[in-house]
């Protein structure tokens, strides 16, 4: 059975976010909505024959310069079991009901599952539309990513499975002094002009301060802190990160220039770490790793850097498509105009996670 979630009714709510905390990623948290302001936010989930929701959906909606048309986008949904066929009927009849109320040209959903798989597989059967083989910065969401596994793990072990010059970089930043500091909003003074400092020198946009204000309050003190590194008074890198269900996601990232050689971002990623590992996560997302089969391309760095630490590269299957209104969509989609109207659209100051 499809419901539609309303936000004013507080017990479906919060069956809602337990169902997706169990299953999914914060991207499908109600909390998300709220980081959204430009975009509009729909949940619905699907009841089993013993009323037990066995999937979940969040999709937001961005109108579009199109004659009234918009774009709906489920970020690393839809959650629940996948070989659930009644299940996953439910939510595209859902998205397709939303579509309609809402003038919508597509449908774009990015779930977190393997390529090739049998989720993959039940979604292509549902009707959606697979684009495979999609490289780096042309999907929603990153493709490749860099995952620590944490579950049954100390921090000696964890150290252990660092790399030498990542181990010896760590120590360095302890031996110089290197004090990082846990905390929220009050920090943004000190972090945010070394992400605009980050943005200049990398050569991405960064997001407005408004919105990490609306991150770390949507999801409040427990689940998103801000990390921040001085180095003889000075701040010289900071980050903020967030725990939800099992993973610990590393979101932003930015450094200064100067004091580099005080190693920060080591101390910066152990402390989260140890935050990860104190919260009962399973894994530690340190976000993309762009280009990370090119050592000649210049974003190669971000992967060398995440590779010290000891995880793995995990792809996930990319994005699949329902195309509501073709001809709406194809203008979206295709040609120069159609890309900068999806830029336009989409566009959500989208620095990849993880520039050091």
């Amino acid at each position: 059975m499809l419901v539609w979630v309303d936000r004013a009714d507080k017990a479906l709510t919060a069956e809602y976010e337990a169902f997706v905390e169990e299953w999914g990623s914060f991207f499908q948290s109600l909390a998300w909505g709220e980081v959204k302001e430009n975009w509009r936010a729909q949940a619905l989930l699907s009841r089993g024959e013993d009323g037990g929701v066995r999937a979940a959906a969040q999709v937001l909606i961005r109108p579009l310069p199109l004659a009234g048309r918009a774009l709906l986008y489920c970020p690393r949904g839809p959650v629940g079991d996948w070989g659930d066929r009644a299940a996953l009927d439910d939510l595209t009849e859902g998205f397709a009901r939303l579509a309609e109320r809402e003038r919508a040209c597509l449908l774009k959903l990015d779930p977190l599952i393997a390529p090739g798989g049998p989720e993959a597989a039940a979604l292509q059967s549902a009707g959606f539309r697979h684009r495979p083989g999609v490289g780096d910065y042309r999907t929603l969401q990153p493709r490749f990513g860099y995952l620590l596994p944490l579950a049954g793990r100390g921090e000696e072990e964890l150290l252990a499975g660092f790399s030498q010059k990542c181990r010896y970089n760590l120590r360095q930043a302890l031996k110089k002094g290197v004090e990082c500091r846990l905390g929220g909003a009050e920090g943004l003074d000190d972090f945010y002009p070394l992400l605009e400092e980050t943005g200049r020198r990398d050569g991405f946009v960064i997001r407005p301060r408004a919105y990490l204000e609306r991150l770390l309050r949507a999801f409040g003190p427990t689940r998103c802190r801000l990390f921040l590194c001085r180095w003889q008074g000075r701040p010289v890198s900071g980050a903020l990160a967030l725990r939800y269900g099992q993973t610990a996601t590393y979101l932003y990232g930015a450094s200064s220039s100067w004091g580099r050689e005080s190693m920060p971002n080591y101390l910066m990623q152990w402390e989260m770490i140890r935050w990860a590992l104190a919260g009962g996560c399973a894994v530690y997302d340190f976000g993309a790793v762009p280009h990370f089969l090119e050592p000649s391309h210049p974003a190669y760095g971000i992967y060398r850097f995440k590779k010290g630490f000891g995880g793995r590269v995990t792809e996930w299957a990319g994005e699949f498509d329902w195309v509501y209104r073709p001809l709406s969509a194809a203008l979206l989609q295709g040609g120069q105009r159609g890309v900068q109207l999806a830029q336009a659209a989409l566009r959500a100051g989208r620095g990849w996670r993880g520039r050091e």
